[in-house]
Formats: structure tokens, C-alpha cells, sequence
């Protein structure tokens, strides 16, 4: 049984190492590989890392529920149980679940090496914008003050136009503007409120002093409710530009 519990345990930290590996190298490779970066070397590594890692997560949750699958079985037949990789095939799944798991890891250390000059001694100062985090910034400044940013939609490096162009950082931004009133025209006709004799007691007193506190809206004037927004910002990585393209 302890075999077995051991096997559990590497299997866990095999996807909790592949999935962790993607989610940071996927999510943040923009901020890694900007446009400060030169020529990438060995790309393929990269992809065959990626591939490898989902690839071992998948047969790692399979080894796992059919190793649970067994320890169910325990009361119908107990050797079962204890004998959980004790199947040729189950093995050699378990087996080429590490060994995918190795050949990620290991891509992603060589796609690592090839470039350590262009991710480390890159050279920053020659851009304004070297990273989709800068790009977000600079896209969220640039935004009109009567409009909220509700969510990024994208962020992509795209190539400039022109072959003497630099890159440029295509930001997508969801914005909401601020409500607006409308007056109604003067033909329209307003509903008047009915008259009701007032009533002197301490409650509509007190209700009169607090509505006294807040000015209603002009009569014949409408709020307009906030519309949603796309805007697209295209900003130039050297020279930080900014265009809006609403």
C-alpha cells in the first residue's frame, strides 16, 4: 500500500508542476519575449514543451482515476487494491506519463538556454513599450476620463507598417461610458403627479427634510443609461504613440 500511495503522490505533483509550467509560461511569455527581444533561436522547443506538459497532465489524471478506481474495489477483491500498477499496461502508461512529463521540462530548458542572451541582455531602453503590461498602462491612460475600463479584451504585438516600422502593441479595451440626460421635447406631454393634501405629522415631516437633500433630475429629462464600448489602441513599442480606434 505504500507503493501505491508514493505512486499517488508523484502523480499529484506531476500535474500540479506541468499545469503551474503552463499557466506561467503561456500567460506571461508577451511580458518575456517583448519587443526588446531579438531573434528567438529553437522556437519548435518551446511548442514541443507546451504539447509535452498537456500531454503528461491528461495521462497523469487517467493513472490517477484508474488507480482510485481500484482502491474502490477494495471489498469485492483486496489484491486488487494493493496491486494497483501491477498491470503491463498500466504501467507503461505511469511510465510514459514521467517520461513526457521529462521531454517538456527539458524542452523548455533548452528553448530557455538557446535564448538566455536575448531574454537577459536585451536592451529596454530602446523601447518605451517593451511589454503587453506597459501597453495595457499605456492604452488605460490614454482612455477619456468619462469613460470606465470594465476588462481587457486582448493584447497582441503585431508588426508595424513599413519595413522601418518598429512593433506595435495592439491593446482591446471594454469600456463603459458615463450615464447621460436627455430632454424630452417640448411637445411631449409630462404626466402630472397628483395633488394630495398634505399631512402634518412627525413621519412625513422627517420623510420632506431628507428629500429636501437631494435635487431630482429637471423636469422632462431622461437618463440615459451607460453604453458598452470597444476601443482598440495600436501603440508604437518604440516611440509609445498611442491611436484610438473606437
Amino acid at each position: 500500500m505504500k507503493a501505491h500511495d508514493v505512486l499517488l503522490e508523484h502523480l499529484k505533483q506531476t500535474v500540479t508542476i506541468a499545469s503551474a509550467t503552463l499557466a506561467l509560461t503561456i500567460g506571461f511569455i508577451k511580458d518575456i519575449l517583448g519587443p526588446a527581444t531579438g531573434t528567438l533561436h529553437a522556437e519548435i522547443l518551446l511548442k514541443i514543451s507546451w504539447g509535452a506538459l498537456g500531454t503528461s497532465i491528461l495521462l497523469a489524471i487517467y493513472v490517477l482515476a484508474t488507480l482510485i478506481n481500484h482502491l474502490d474495489s477494495a471489498g469485492n477483491d483486496a489484491n486488487k487494491s494493493f496491486k494497483a500498477g501491477d498491470n503491463r499496461a498500466q504501467q507503461l502508461i505511469t511510465l510514459g506519463t514521467f517520461l513526457i512529463f521529462g521531454v517538456g521540462m527539458f524542452s523548455l530548458g533548452l528553448f530557455a538556454a538557446f535564448n538566455y542572451d536575448n531574454v537577459v541582455h536585451r536592451k529596454p531602453q530602446d523601447f518605451m513599450i517593451g511589454s503587453a503590461t506597459m501597453a495595457i498602462e499605456a492604452a488605460k491612460k490614454a482612455t477619456p476620463s468619462a469613460q470606465n475600463v470594465t476588462q481587457v479584451a486582448s493584447v497582441d504585438l503585431i508588426p508595424g507598417a513599413g519595413e522601418a516600422s518598429s512593433s506595435v502593441w495592439h491593446v482591446a479595451l471594454d469600456t463603459l461610458a458615463a450615464p447621460s440626460t436627455a430632454t424630452l421635447p417640448a411637445s411631449a406631454p409630462v404626466a402630472a403627479s397628483p395633488v394630495r393634501p398634505p399631512r402634518h405629522t412627525a413621519t412625513s415631516t422627517h420623510k420632506r427634510k431628507q428629500a429636501g437633500h437631494t435635487s431630482p433630475p429637471p423636469v422632462g429629462a431622461i437618463v440615459v443609461p451607460p453604453t458598452p464600448q470597444r476601443v482598440d489602441y495600436y501603440i508604437d513599442a518604440k516611440t509609445g504613440v498611442v491611436i484610438a480606434q473606437p
